[in-house]
């Protein structure tokens, strides 16, 4: 049985062509972590922002929605490159979307993509995942004050311009009277 060691350290050595080509040599690996950190190659993939590689694992099967030992799945790595990379950010996560990426899916510390998008002020990204049906009142960590909603995360972060479209398109706060 082939195991990898580490994605990160394969996708750093290889070209995007050569990890294609092994993974096609042996599919069986393509949801399987690596031993060094439990990590998978897709959100790897996402993370060197490698979209030939990415579209390449999604046609061989890799689950979107893979959930790693820290809590991360390949759509929140997209949107957390928004800041850095915006439109790389927006092109991953409108390709995992498009690929059957669970947009309520939750990762670490419980957050839905929408959640994560209103963190970083990925306003592009929280606009596709709203077109794609978001829950703009998904509450996320209930253990904190009975839970935050997309718009808590986007106000306690000072994300205003966001917030309003947020609030424009129906949001409300956790701590908010639903009517």
């Amino acid at each position: 049985m082939t195991d990898i060691e580490s994605w990160s350290d394969l996708l750093q050595a290889r070209s995007g062509q050569e990890v294609i080509a092994f993974l096609r040599e042996h599919p069986e690996l393509v949801n399987r972590p690596d031993i060094a950190s439990s990590e998978y190659a897709l959100e790897q993939a996402v993370f060197y922002e490698q979209r030939e590689l990415v579209t390449a694992l999604l046609d061989l099967g890799a689950d979107p929605d893979q959930l790693n030992d820290q809590g991360r799945l390949a759509l929140h790595t997209a949107i957390e490159l928004f800041e850095d990379s915006p439109e790389a950010a927006l092109q991953l996560a409108a390709l995992l979307v498009s690929r059957g990426a669970d947009i309520e899916a939750r990762g670490f510390p419980d957050f839905t993509a929408l959640h994560r998008a209103c963190a970083v002020d990925a306003m592009p990204i929280a606009l596709l995942l709203i077109e794609h049906g978001a829950n703009l009142n998904a509450a996320a960590e209930a253990w904190i004050d009975g839970g935050r909603t997309p718009l808590d995360v986007a106000e306690t972060h000072a994300h205003e311009a966001l917030a309003a479209a947020l609030r424009n398109k129906g949001g409300r706060s956790a701590g908010q009277p639903w009517m």
